[in-house]
C-alpha cells in the first residue's frame, strides 16, 4: 500500500485520522483509534498497531469504504449490525462476533456473491445458512422460498433470531441440520460459537443434530427445479459426489464454495448434464477447518436441457 492510499484510506475508516499521522511521526506516544463504525482501540506501540489493523481492515475497512461508495448507513451495535440494502433496513445479530458478520455483509450484501443465480421468484436450498445472511438475502433478492440447513445451534439460533427480527420467517423454512453422505445424526455442544468457517465434528456431549444426505433432503421437501447455494466447510465433497445424478439433476442451478480440489466435482456435476464454470482457487489457512489448509473457490453450475 502506498503512503497515499494509506492516508486515504485512513480518512475513510478512522474519525481522528490526525492523531495517526502524528504516532506514526513519532509525535504522540500512545492514541485510542476511532473508527467510523465506532469501534475503539488504545494502541501503545507499533507492534499493537499493526495487530488492529491485521484484526480490522479484513472486514470493517472493506465495510466502511463500501458504506462510504453505496451509503449502506452500517451501525455497529454491541449485540447486532444495522444497514440499508434492497430498500430495506437489515438488522443481524453477530452473536459478539461483529468483524465475522461484517464479512458476510460484504460479500453477500455489498459484493452480491449469488447475483449471477436467478433468484427471483424462485425456490433455494441454502445448505450452511451461517447465522441467516445468505437466506435473508435470497428472499429479499425476490426468492419465492428458502429451505435453509445450519447445523451449529449457536449459529441456528442466531439465523432464527435474524429471520424472525427482519420479519421473513413466511419464506423461510430453517432447518437445525446438517448435509452429508448419509442420513443420521452428528453430537453438537450447544454452547459452541461457531464460526462461519467451522467444519462441523462431533462432540461427545451436546444436542443431536439431524444430517441429510442430499437426496434424502429433495425427497422430505418434494424439490424439484430449484437453486442450490452449498458452503459447508468441506462437505460438499460426500454429499455432492455421492448423488445419484438423477436427484442432482432437480436442482436448476448450483453455487457451491470448494475447500480443497475441485477436479471432482466439475467431473460430477458435468456427468449430471450441467454447464459448469470454477474460479481457481486461492490458498487459505483456516484453524476451524478439520483440514486447516484449503484452497477455495467458486464452481457456478447450470444445468441443461
Amino acid at each position: 500500500m502506498s503512503k497515499l492510499h494509506e492516508f486515504y484510506m485512513l480518512t475513510i475508516i478512522t474519525k481522528n485520522w490526525y492523531d495517526i499521522l502524528l504516532f506514526k511521526l513519532g509525535q504522540k506516544s500512545e492514541i485510542l483509534i476511532e473508527t467510523t463504525l465506532n469501534s475503539k482501540a488504545k494502541i501503545k506501540n507499533f507492534k499493537e498497531y499493526a495487530e488492529f489493523w491485521n484484526g480490522y481492515q479484513a472486514a470493517e475497512s472493506k465495510a466502511v469504504f463500501y458504506n462510504k461508495k453505496y451509503n449502506l448507513d452500517i451501525k455497529i451495535r454491541k449485540h447486532f449490525i444495522l444497514f440499508k440494502k434492497f430498500n430495506n433496513s437489515i438488522k443481524l445479530f453477530h452473536g459478539g462476533r461483529p468483524n465475522s458478520i461484517l464479512s458476510l455483509i460484504t460479500e453477500n450484501f455489498i459484493l452480491e456473491q449469488y447475483s449471477k443465480l436467478e433468484i427471483k421468484n424462485n425456490i433455494i436450498v441454502d445448505i450452511g445458512a451461517n447465522v441467516g445472511d445468505s437466506t435473508i438475502f435470497f428472499v429479499l433478492n425476490g426468492a419465492k422460498k428458502v429451505y435453509a440447513l445450519e447445523p451449529y445451534p449457536h449459529s441456528y439460533n442466531l439465523a432464527r433470531k435474524n429471520v424472525m427480527t427482519n420479519k421473513l420467517n413466511k419464506k423461510i423454512i430453517l432447518l437445525n441440520a446438517a448435509i452429508g453422505k448419509n442420513t443420521g445424526f452428528y453430537k453438537l455442544d450447544e454452547t459452541f460459537k461457531s464460526f462461519d468457517s467451522s467444519s462441523i465434528k462431533n462432540f461427545n456431549k451436546g444436542k443431536n443434530i439431524r444430517v441429510y444426505s442430499l437426496s434424502d433432503l429433495i425427497k422430505k421437501f418434494n424439490l424439484t427445479n430449484v437453486i442450490l447455494k452449498m458452503d459447508c466447510e468441506g462437505f460438499e465433497y460426500e454429499s455432492i459426489l455421492t448423488t445419484e445424478n438423477s436427484m442432482l439433476r432437480k436442482f436448476s442451478q448450483i453455487f457451491l464454495e470448494y475447500h480443497y480440489y475441485y477436479e471432482d466435482l466439475v467431473k460430477k456435476l458435468r456427468s449430471a448434464g450441467f454447464k459448469v464454470t470454477v474460479t481457481m482457487p486461492i490458498y487459505l489457512y483456516n484453524k476451524n477447518a478439520t483440514d486447516p489448509n484449503m484452497y477455495i473457490g467458486k464452481i457456478i453450475a447450470i444445468r441443461m436441457n
